[in-house]
């Protein structure tokens, strides 16, 4: 890793001390203490600073960049030296970016983060530009890579989510136009994501490398997510259409055929009239033309009742995806609730929402309006049930406001050990015994 690991639990350490005091549970004299103990010496200002130094460093950057393309516009006009080029000013910011990191010690603090996408944006588009975009897997393989070496380095959260979206997209990419596999997209990436989810959770409560926490979260956010979606009625119809046009749909019906046989021969009688200047061949192209006209838009029609009609065709597995659209938010809700997984839990509300829109359009009954009343009641419904849960089990859940900062996990242990170790008075070297006087039956003044 790239930063300093000790120098950002220290930091971690100090917000946790500093809630702890907010809390109550800690004064200020052992707020300072701890501070004393866990030195932290680098630069993470808030989030308000944090934004205007990524934006400034955007515009540095880019402006730098461009007077340099201008000096040198006549060697970037080859591709390949411009997909170089861009690589090569990708190499150059991660080494600014190192430079921010050991030597002005800067952890989050908007220039480091700015510097690292533009890196992998210039750096992924040039090779994009060496392979002229026409191998899209060499790009998503290598975006992957890069991806996994910025979370292992650099443990940026964002890019963790992207890499794992880049992967299903990869995924997408071979499978969706090959016959045999397309019935069996969504299991595969159900699967994948279920996976995901299982080794992230594992990492999560684990809890041995708190840097990695947050991207191991924002994983297991997305699998779920991604899990859900995967096995959407809505996203596998959809999907199974668009494959479908893609690969050439359903045939057309006779009447499109025939009109467009018609539409076709008035288009060769149309070309026919222009070598005769004749007033009756202008009539007669004007006529085939108004006629062309109807004709475009019965075909139109026609297209569009065959579309509904494949619209309405229910596809492989339907039953059991509409069931899992149903059935997967409530899972969510419950497996949070009795797991204690916040993460599980905000998806599956989440996730409600998504599923009552799914049914609402395949269900034109179902008005709108009512729609968000029931899922609002819906909702309230959850919201206290689950409460109540809670409170009736406040031994082992807990329903106030968390604290900031609960991703770090081992931070309390850390903090109160430290403390408490030096609230006692240290025993004096010098208190030692003897030195006393006394007369007979301990009748003496000192003793």
């Amino acid at each position: 890793m790239s930063y300093n690991k000790q120098h950002i639990e220290s930091t971690e350490v100090r917000k946790f001390a500093e809630e702890l005091e907010h809390l109550k549970l800690i004064d200020a004299e052992q707020k300072a203490k701890v501070f004393t103990i866990f030195n932290a010496d680098l630069y993470t200002p808030n989030l308000f600073i944090r934004i205007g130094l990524f934006v400034f460093t955007i515009v540095l950057v880019l402006s730098g960049l461009g007077l340099i393309g201008l000096t040198i516009s006549a060697l970037l006009s080859e591709q390949f030296a411009l997909g170089f080029a861009m690589i090569l000013c990708g190499g150059g910011l991660v080494f600014i970016l190192n430079f921010f990191i050991r030597v002005k010690k800067h952890w989050k603090s908007g220039i480091d983060d700015c510097l690292l996408y533009l890196a992998l944006i210039f750096i992924i588009s040039g090779i994009g530009i060496l392979t002229d975009f026409n191998s899209m897997n060499v790009i998503f393989l290598v975006s992957i890579v890069l991806f996994s070496l910025v979370v292992w380095k650099y443990a940026d959260s964002l890019i963790a989510g992207l890499a794992f979206i880049t992967f299903v997209c990869l995924i997408l990419l071979n499978t969706y136009e090959n016959p045999n596999l397309l019935l069996f997209v969504p299991f595969i990436i159900a699967l994948i994501s279920g996976i995901t989810i299982y080794l992230s959770d594992r990492k999560i409560k684990s809890a041995i490398h708190i840097y990695y926490l947050k991207s191991f979260k924002v994983l297991k956010f997305l699998s779920l997510l991604i899990l859900y979606i995967s096995l959407n009625y809505f996203v596998v119809k959809e999907g199974y259409a668009l494959s479908r046009s893609i690969g050439g749909g359903t045939a057309v019906s006779p009447t499109e055929a025939a009109i467009q046989n018609q539409i076709d021969e008035n288009f060769l009688s149309i070309n026919e009239t222009y070598a005769d200047t004749t007033q009756e061949s202008a009539a007669l192209r004007d006529r085939l033309t108004a006629e062309n006209d109807k004709l475009y838009m019965q075909l139109g029609m026609e297209n569009q009742k065959r579309m509904e009609l494949d619209d309405q065709r229910s596809i492989p597995f339907g039953v059991l995806f509409m069931f899992l659209t149903a059935i997967i938010p409530l899972a969510y809700i419950l497996a949070g609730l009795y797991k204690k997984d916040r993460i599980t839990l905000i998806s599956g509300l989440f996730i409600l929402f998504l599923s009552a829109l799914t049914f609402q359009k395949y269900n034109p009954a179902i008005q709108p309006e009512w729609l968000l009343t029931l899922g609002g009641i819906l909702l309230l419904v959850v919201s206290f049930g689950a409460t109540r849960y809670l409170r009736s089990n406040h031994k082992v859940f807990d329903v106030k406001e968390p604290v900031p900062s609960d991703d770090f996990l081992q931070a309390e242990g850390i903090v109160l050990g430290s403390t408490f170790s030096t609230i006692g008075s240290p025993m004096q070297a010098d208190n030692q015994f003897g030195g006393g006087q006394f007369g007979g039956g301990g009748a003496g003044s000192s003793f």
